[in-house]
């Protein structure tokens, strides 16, 4: 497939494989070199393959770099779903509680939507008590960064941080272009999404806080632990 026009698209498709041979002869309109991708077709009735020339204006992606697994590796998230919408804040937030012995907090993960986007992260804890918002407790971390392409990030915090078992934290994300990634119910799409109350939050100003389950959204923020 290739056409020269700018197009609207309507759904997503995933990258499969690549040819830097593949003839230009074999798309009309031709393309001016050769090379194209395989493309697996994303849902419902017309799942199939095709190519796909390298020259094809294309909006957006995600690109994912594979990890050895690291078997004492935690996970704590409340986007099953992953990413659904999007919501007009430059604040999230999620709590999480340590359910083993002893972990060490040491990655933070999220998405981004745009290009050179700057992020803050802050990390507070607050021992056995549930806290009163997320940036209530003891402020552990605080750093920030840039992310120059959209898609998942993996990000290692400046210093680990150790905490005990059954002691809450909150990992607080600030993202510059007010376009904050979530989980949410979409018709037919993400209807089964799980979203509860005092686990994902959103603001404004940092300052005041609602609750995602009355926005119906999940924060797409993971926190990856080391266990002891």
């Amino acid at each position: 497939y290739f056409n020269n026009n700018d197009k609207k698209t309507n759904h997503d498709a995933l990258l499969i494989g690549w040819d830097d041979n593949f003839s230009r002869d074999n798309f009309k309109p031709r393309p001016k070199k050769n090379g194209a991708w395989l493309v697996k077709n994303s849902f419902g009735s017309n799942t199939g393959f095709f190519w796909l020339s390298y020259e094809q204006f294309i909006i957006g992606g995600t690109a994912f770099i594979v990890e050895r697994d690291k078997s004492r590796l935690n996970c704590y998230y409340y986007d099953d779903l992953g990413i659904c919408g999007r919501l007009k804040y430059s604040w999230a937030a999620n709590i999480f509680k340590i359910n083993t012995r002893k972990e060490t907090l040491k990655e933070i993960g999220f998405y981004t939507m745009n290009n050179n986007t700057d992020f803050e992260i802050l990390i507070y804890s607050s021992g056995e008590r549930f806290p009163d918002s997320p940036v209530t407790g003891e402020l552990r971390v605080n750093f920030s960064g840039k992310i120059k392409y959209p898609g998942y990030h993996c990000v290692n915090l400046p210093e680990s941080i150790n905490f005990n078992k059954n002691e809450y934290f909150a990992v607080v994300l600030k993202l510059s272009n007010k376009s904050m990634p979530v989980e949410t119910r979409v018709k037919n799409f993400s209807d089964n999404a799980i979203i509860n109350e005092r686990e994902s939050y959103f603001s404004e100003n940092g300052i005041n806080w609602k609750d995602g389950k009355n926005l119906n959204s999940n924060a797409c923020i993971k926190a990856f632990t080391i266990m002891k």
